[in-house]
Parts: structure tokens; sequence; C-alpha cells
């Protein structure tokens, strides 16, 4: 149950993160893919020349089972479709962004079950909240609104509501953990 107290801090900074990223998808949807397209083709590249080195650095006799020269081709193949054909992004970003918030969403299932089994009056709040995450997140993976930069600014708007949920969700979810280690402590002293 600590997990929810360490994971407020990262639920909070992903939120900022995204209530920043999403604004900036909701103003500035055409500037938005290029950008995200180019950051994303720079990481993978990263990825692509430290699969190389690893190749090349190796001196053993498995160098040939080694498939980090095949994993830094491909990265690179994919690096550079990224970096010059940003408008791919726009179509790959959506859909992945939706099944991680739907991945996401449903490792929060446990938490939910655990508080209705203990009959916690929040298991209520806390299914609502995951109930718009899915709505969320459906929306995004099957693209219910169409052309991509709308859709893009679609993105932006769940990605803020998503993680100020899940913040919530999270905090929500370290208080009950809280007070249940603190019954479990209480028990165990008497």
């Amino acid at each position: 149950m600590k997990d929810y107290n360490k994971n407020i801090y990262v639920s909070f900074i992903l939120m900022l993160i995204f209530i920043f990223y999403g604004s900036f998808l909701i103003l500035e949807p055409n500037s938005a893919i290029s950008l995200v397209s180019k950051l994303l083709a720079a990481m993978i590249f990263i990825l692509s020349i430290n699969a190389f080195v690893r190749y090349f650095l190796r001196e053993d006799k498995l160098k040939r089972l080694n498939y980090n020269l095949i994993y830094g081709i491909l990265t690179a193949i994919v690096a550079a479709f990224l970096f010059f054909k940003d408008s791919a992004i726009g179509v790959i970003i959506p859909p992945a962004f939706g099944i991680f918030m739907l991945i996401n969403t449903s490792l929060r299932a446990v938490s939910l079950s655990n508080l209705i089994k203990e009959r916690n009056p929040l298991w209520k709040v806390v299914f609502m909240i995951m109930f718009v995450e899915y709505l969320l997140a459906f929306a995004v993976v099957f693209n219910v609104f169409g052309e991509v930069l709308k859709l893009t600014q679609i993105v932006g708007i769940s990605g803020i509501f998503y993680t100020v949920l899940d913040f919530i969700l999270v905090y929500l979810l370290s208080i009950i953990s809280t007070k249940n280690e603190a019954v479990l402590i209480e028990g165990k002293v008497r």
C-alpha cells in the first residue's frame, strides 16, 4: 500500500507535464504534431546509436548472435521516417496514448476491487473516475472525432483530464492505504 504514497509524487509530476503538453496540443496542434515527431525521432535515433555502439564495442565471439545491429538499423529507419514524415506521428500517437490510458486505468481495477471488498464508501468515486478515464481512452483510441488536428486537440484535452483524474485517484488511494495501514498498526499494538 505504500506504493500509492510514492506514486502520488509521480502522478503529480505526470499531471503537470500533461497539463503543459495538453495545453500545447490544444493551442498549436500543427506545431505540436511536428514537434512531437521530431522529438520522438531524436529519441529513437539515440536508441539506434546506442544499439550500434553496443554492437561494435562487443569483443566476444557471440557478436554474430547479438541483435543490436538489427535493432540499430530498424530504429534508425523508424527515426528517419518520423523525422522526415512528421504527419505520420498524428496517426500513431493518439491510439498509442489511448492504449496507455486503457492499460493504466485497467491496472487500477485491482484497487477498485479491494475497495469494494473492504466496503469502503470511496469505491463509488474511484469507479466514476475510472469510468470517465475509460471513456476518454476509448474516444482517443477509436478516433471518434475524425480529422487529425481535431484529434490532436482532443488528445490534449483528454491528457489533461486523464492526468488530473489519475492524480485524484492516486491521492484517494493513498489516503485509503494510509488509513488501512494505521488500522493494521493499531491492531498489532493491541
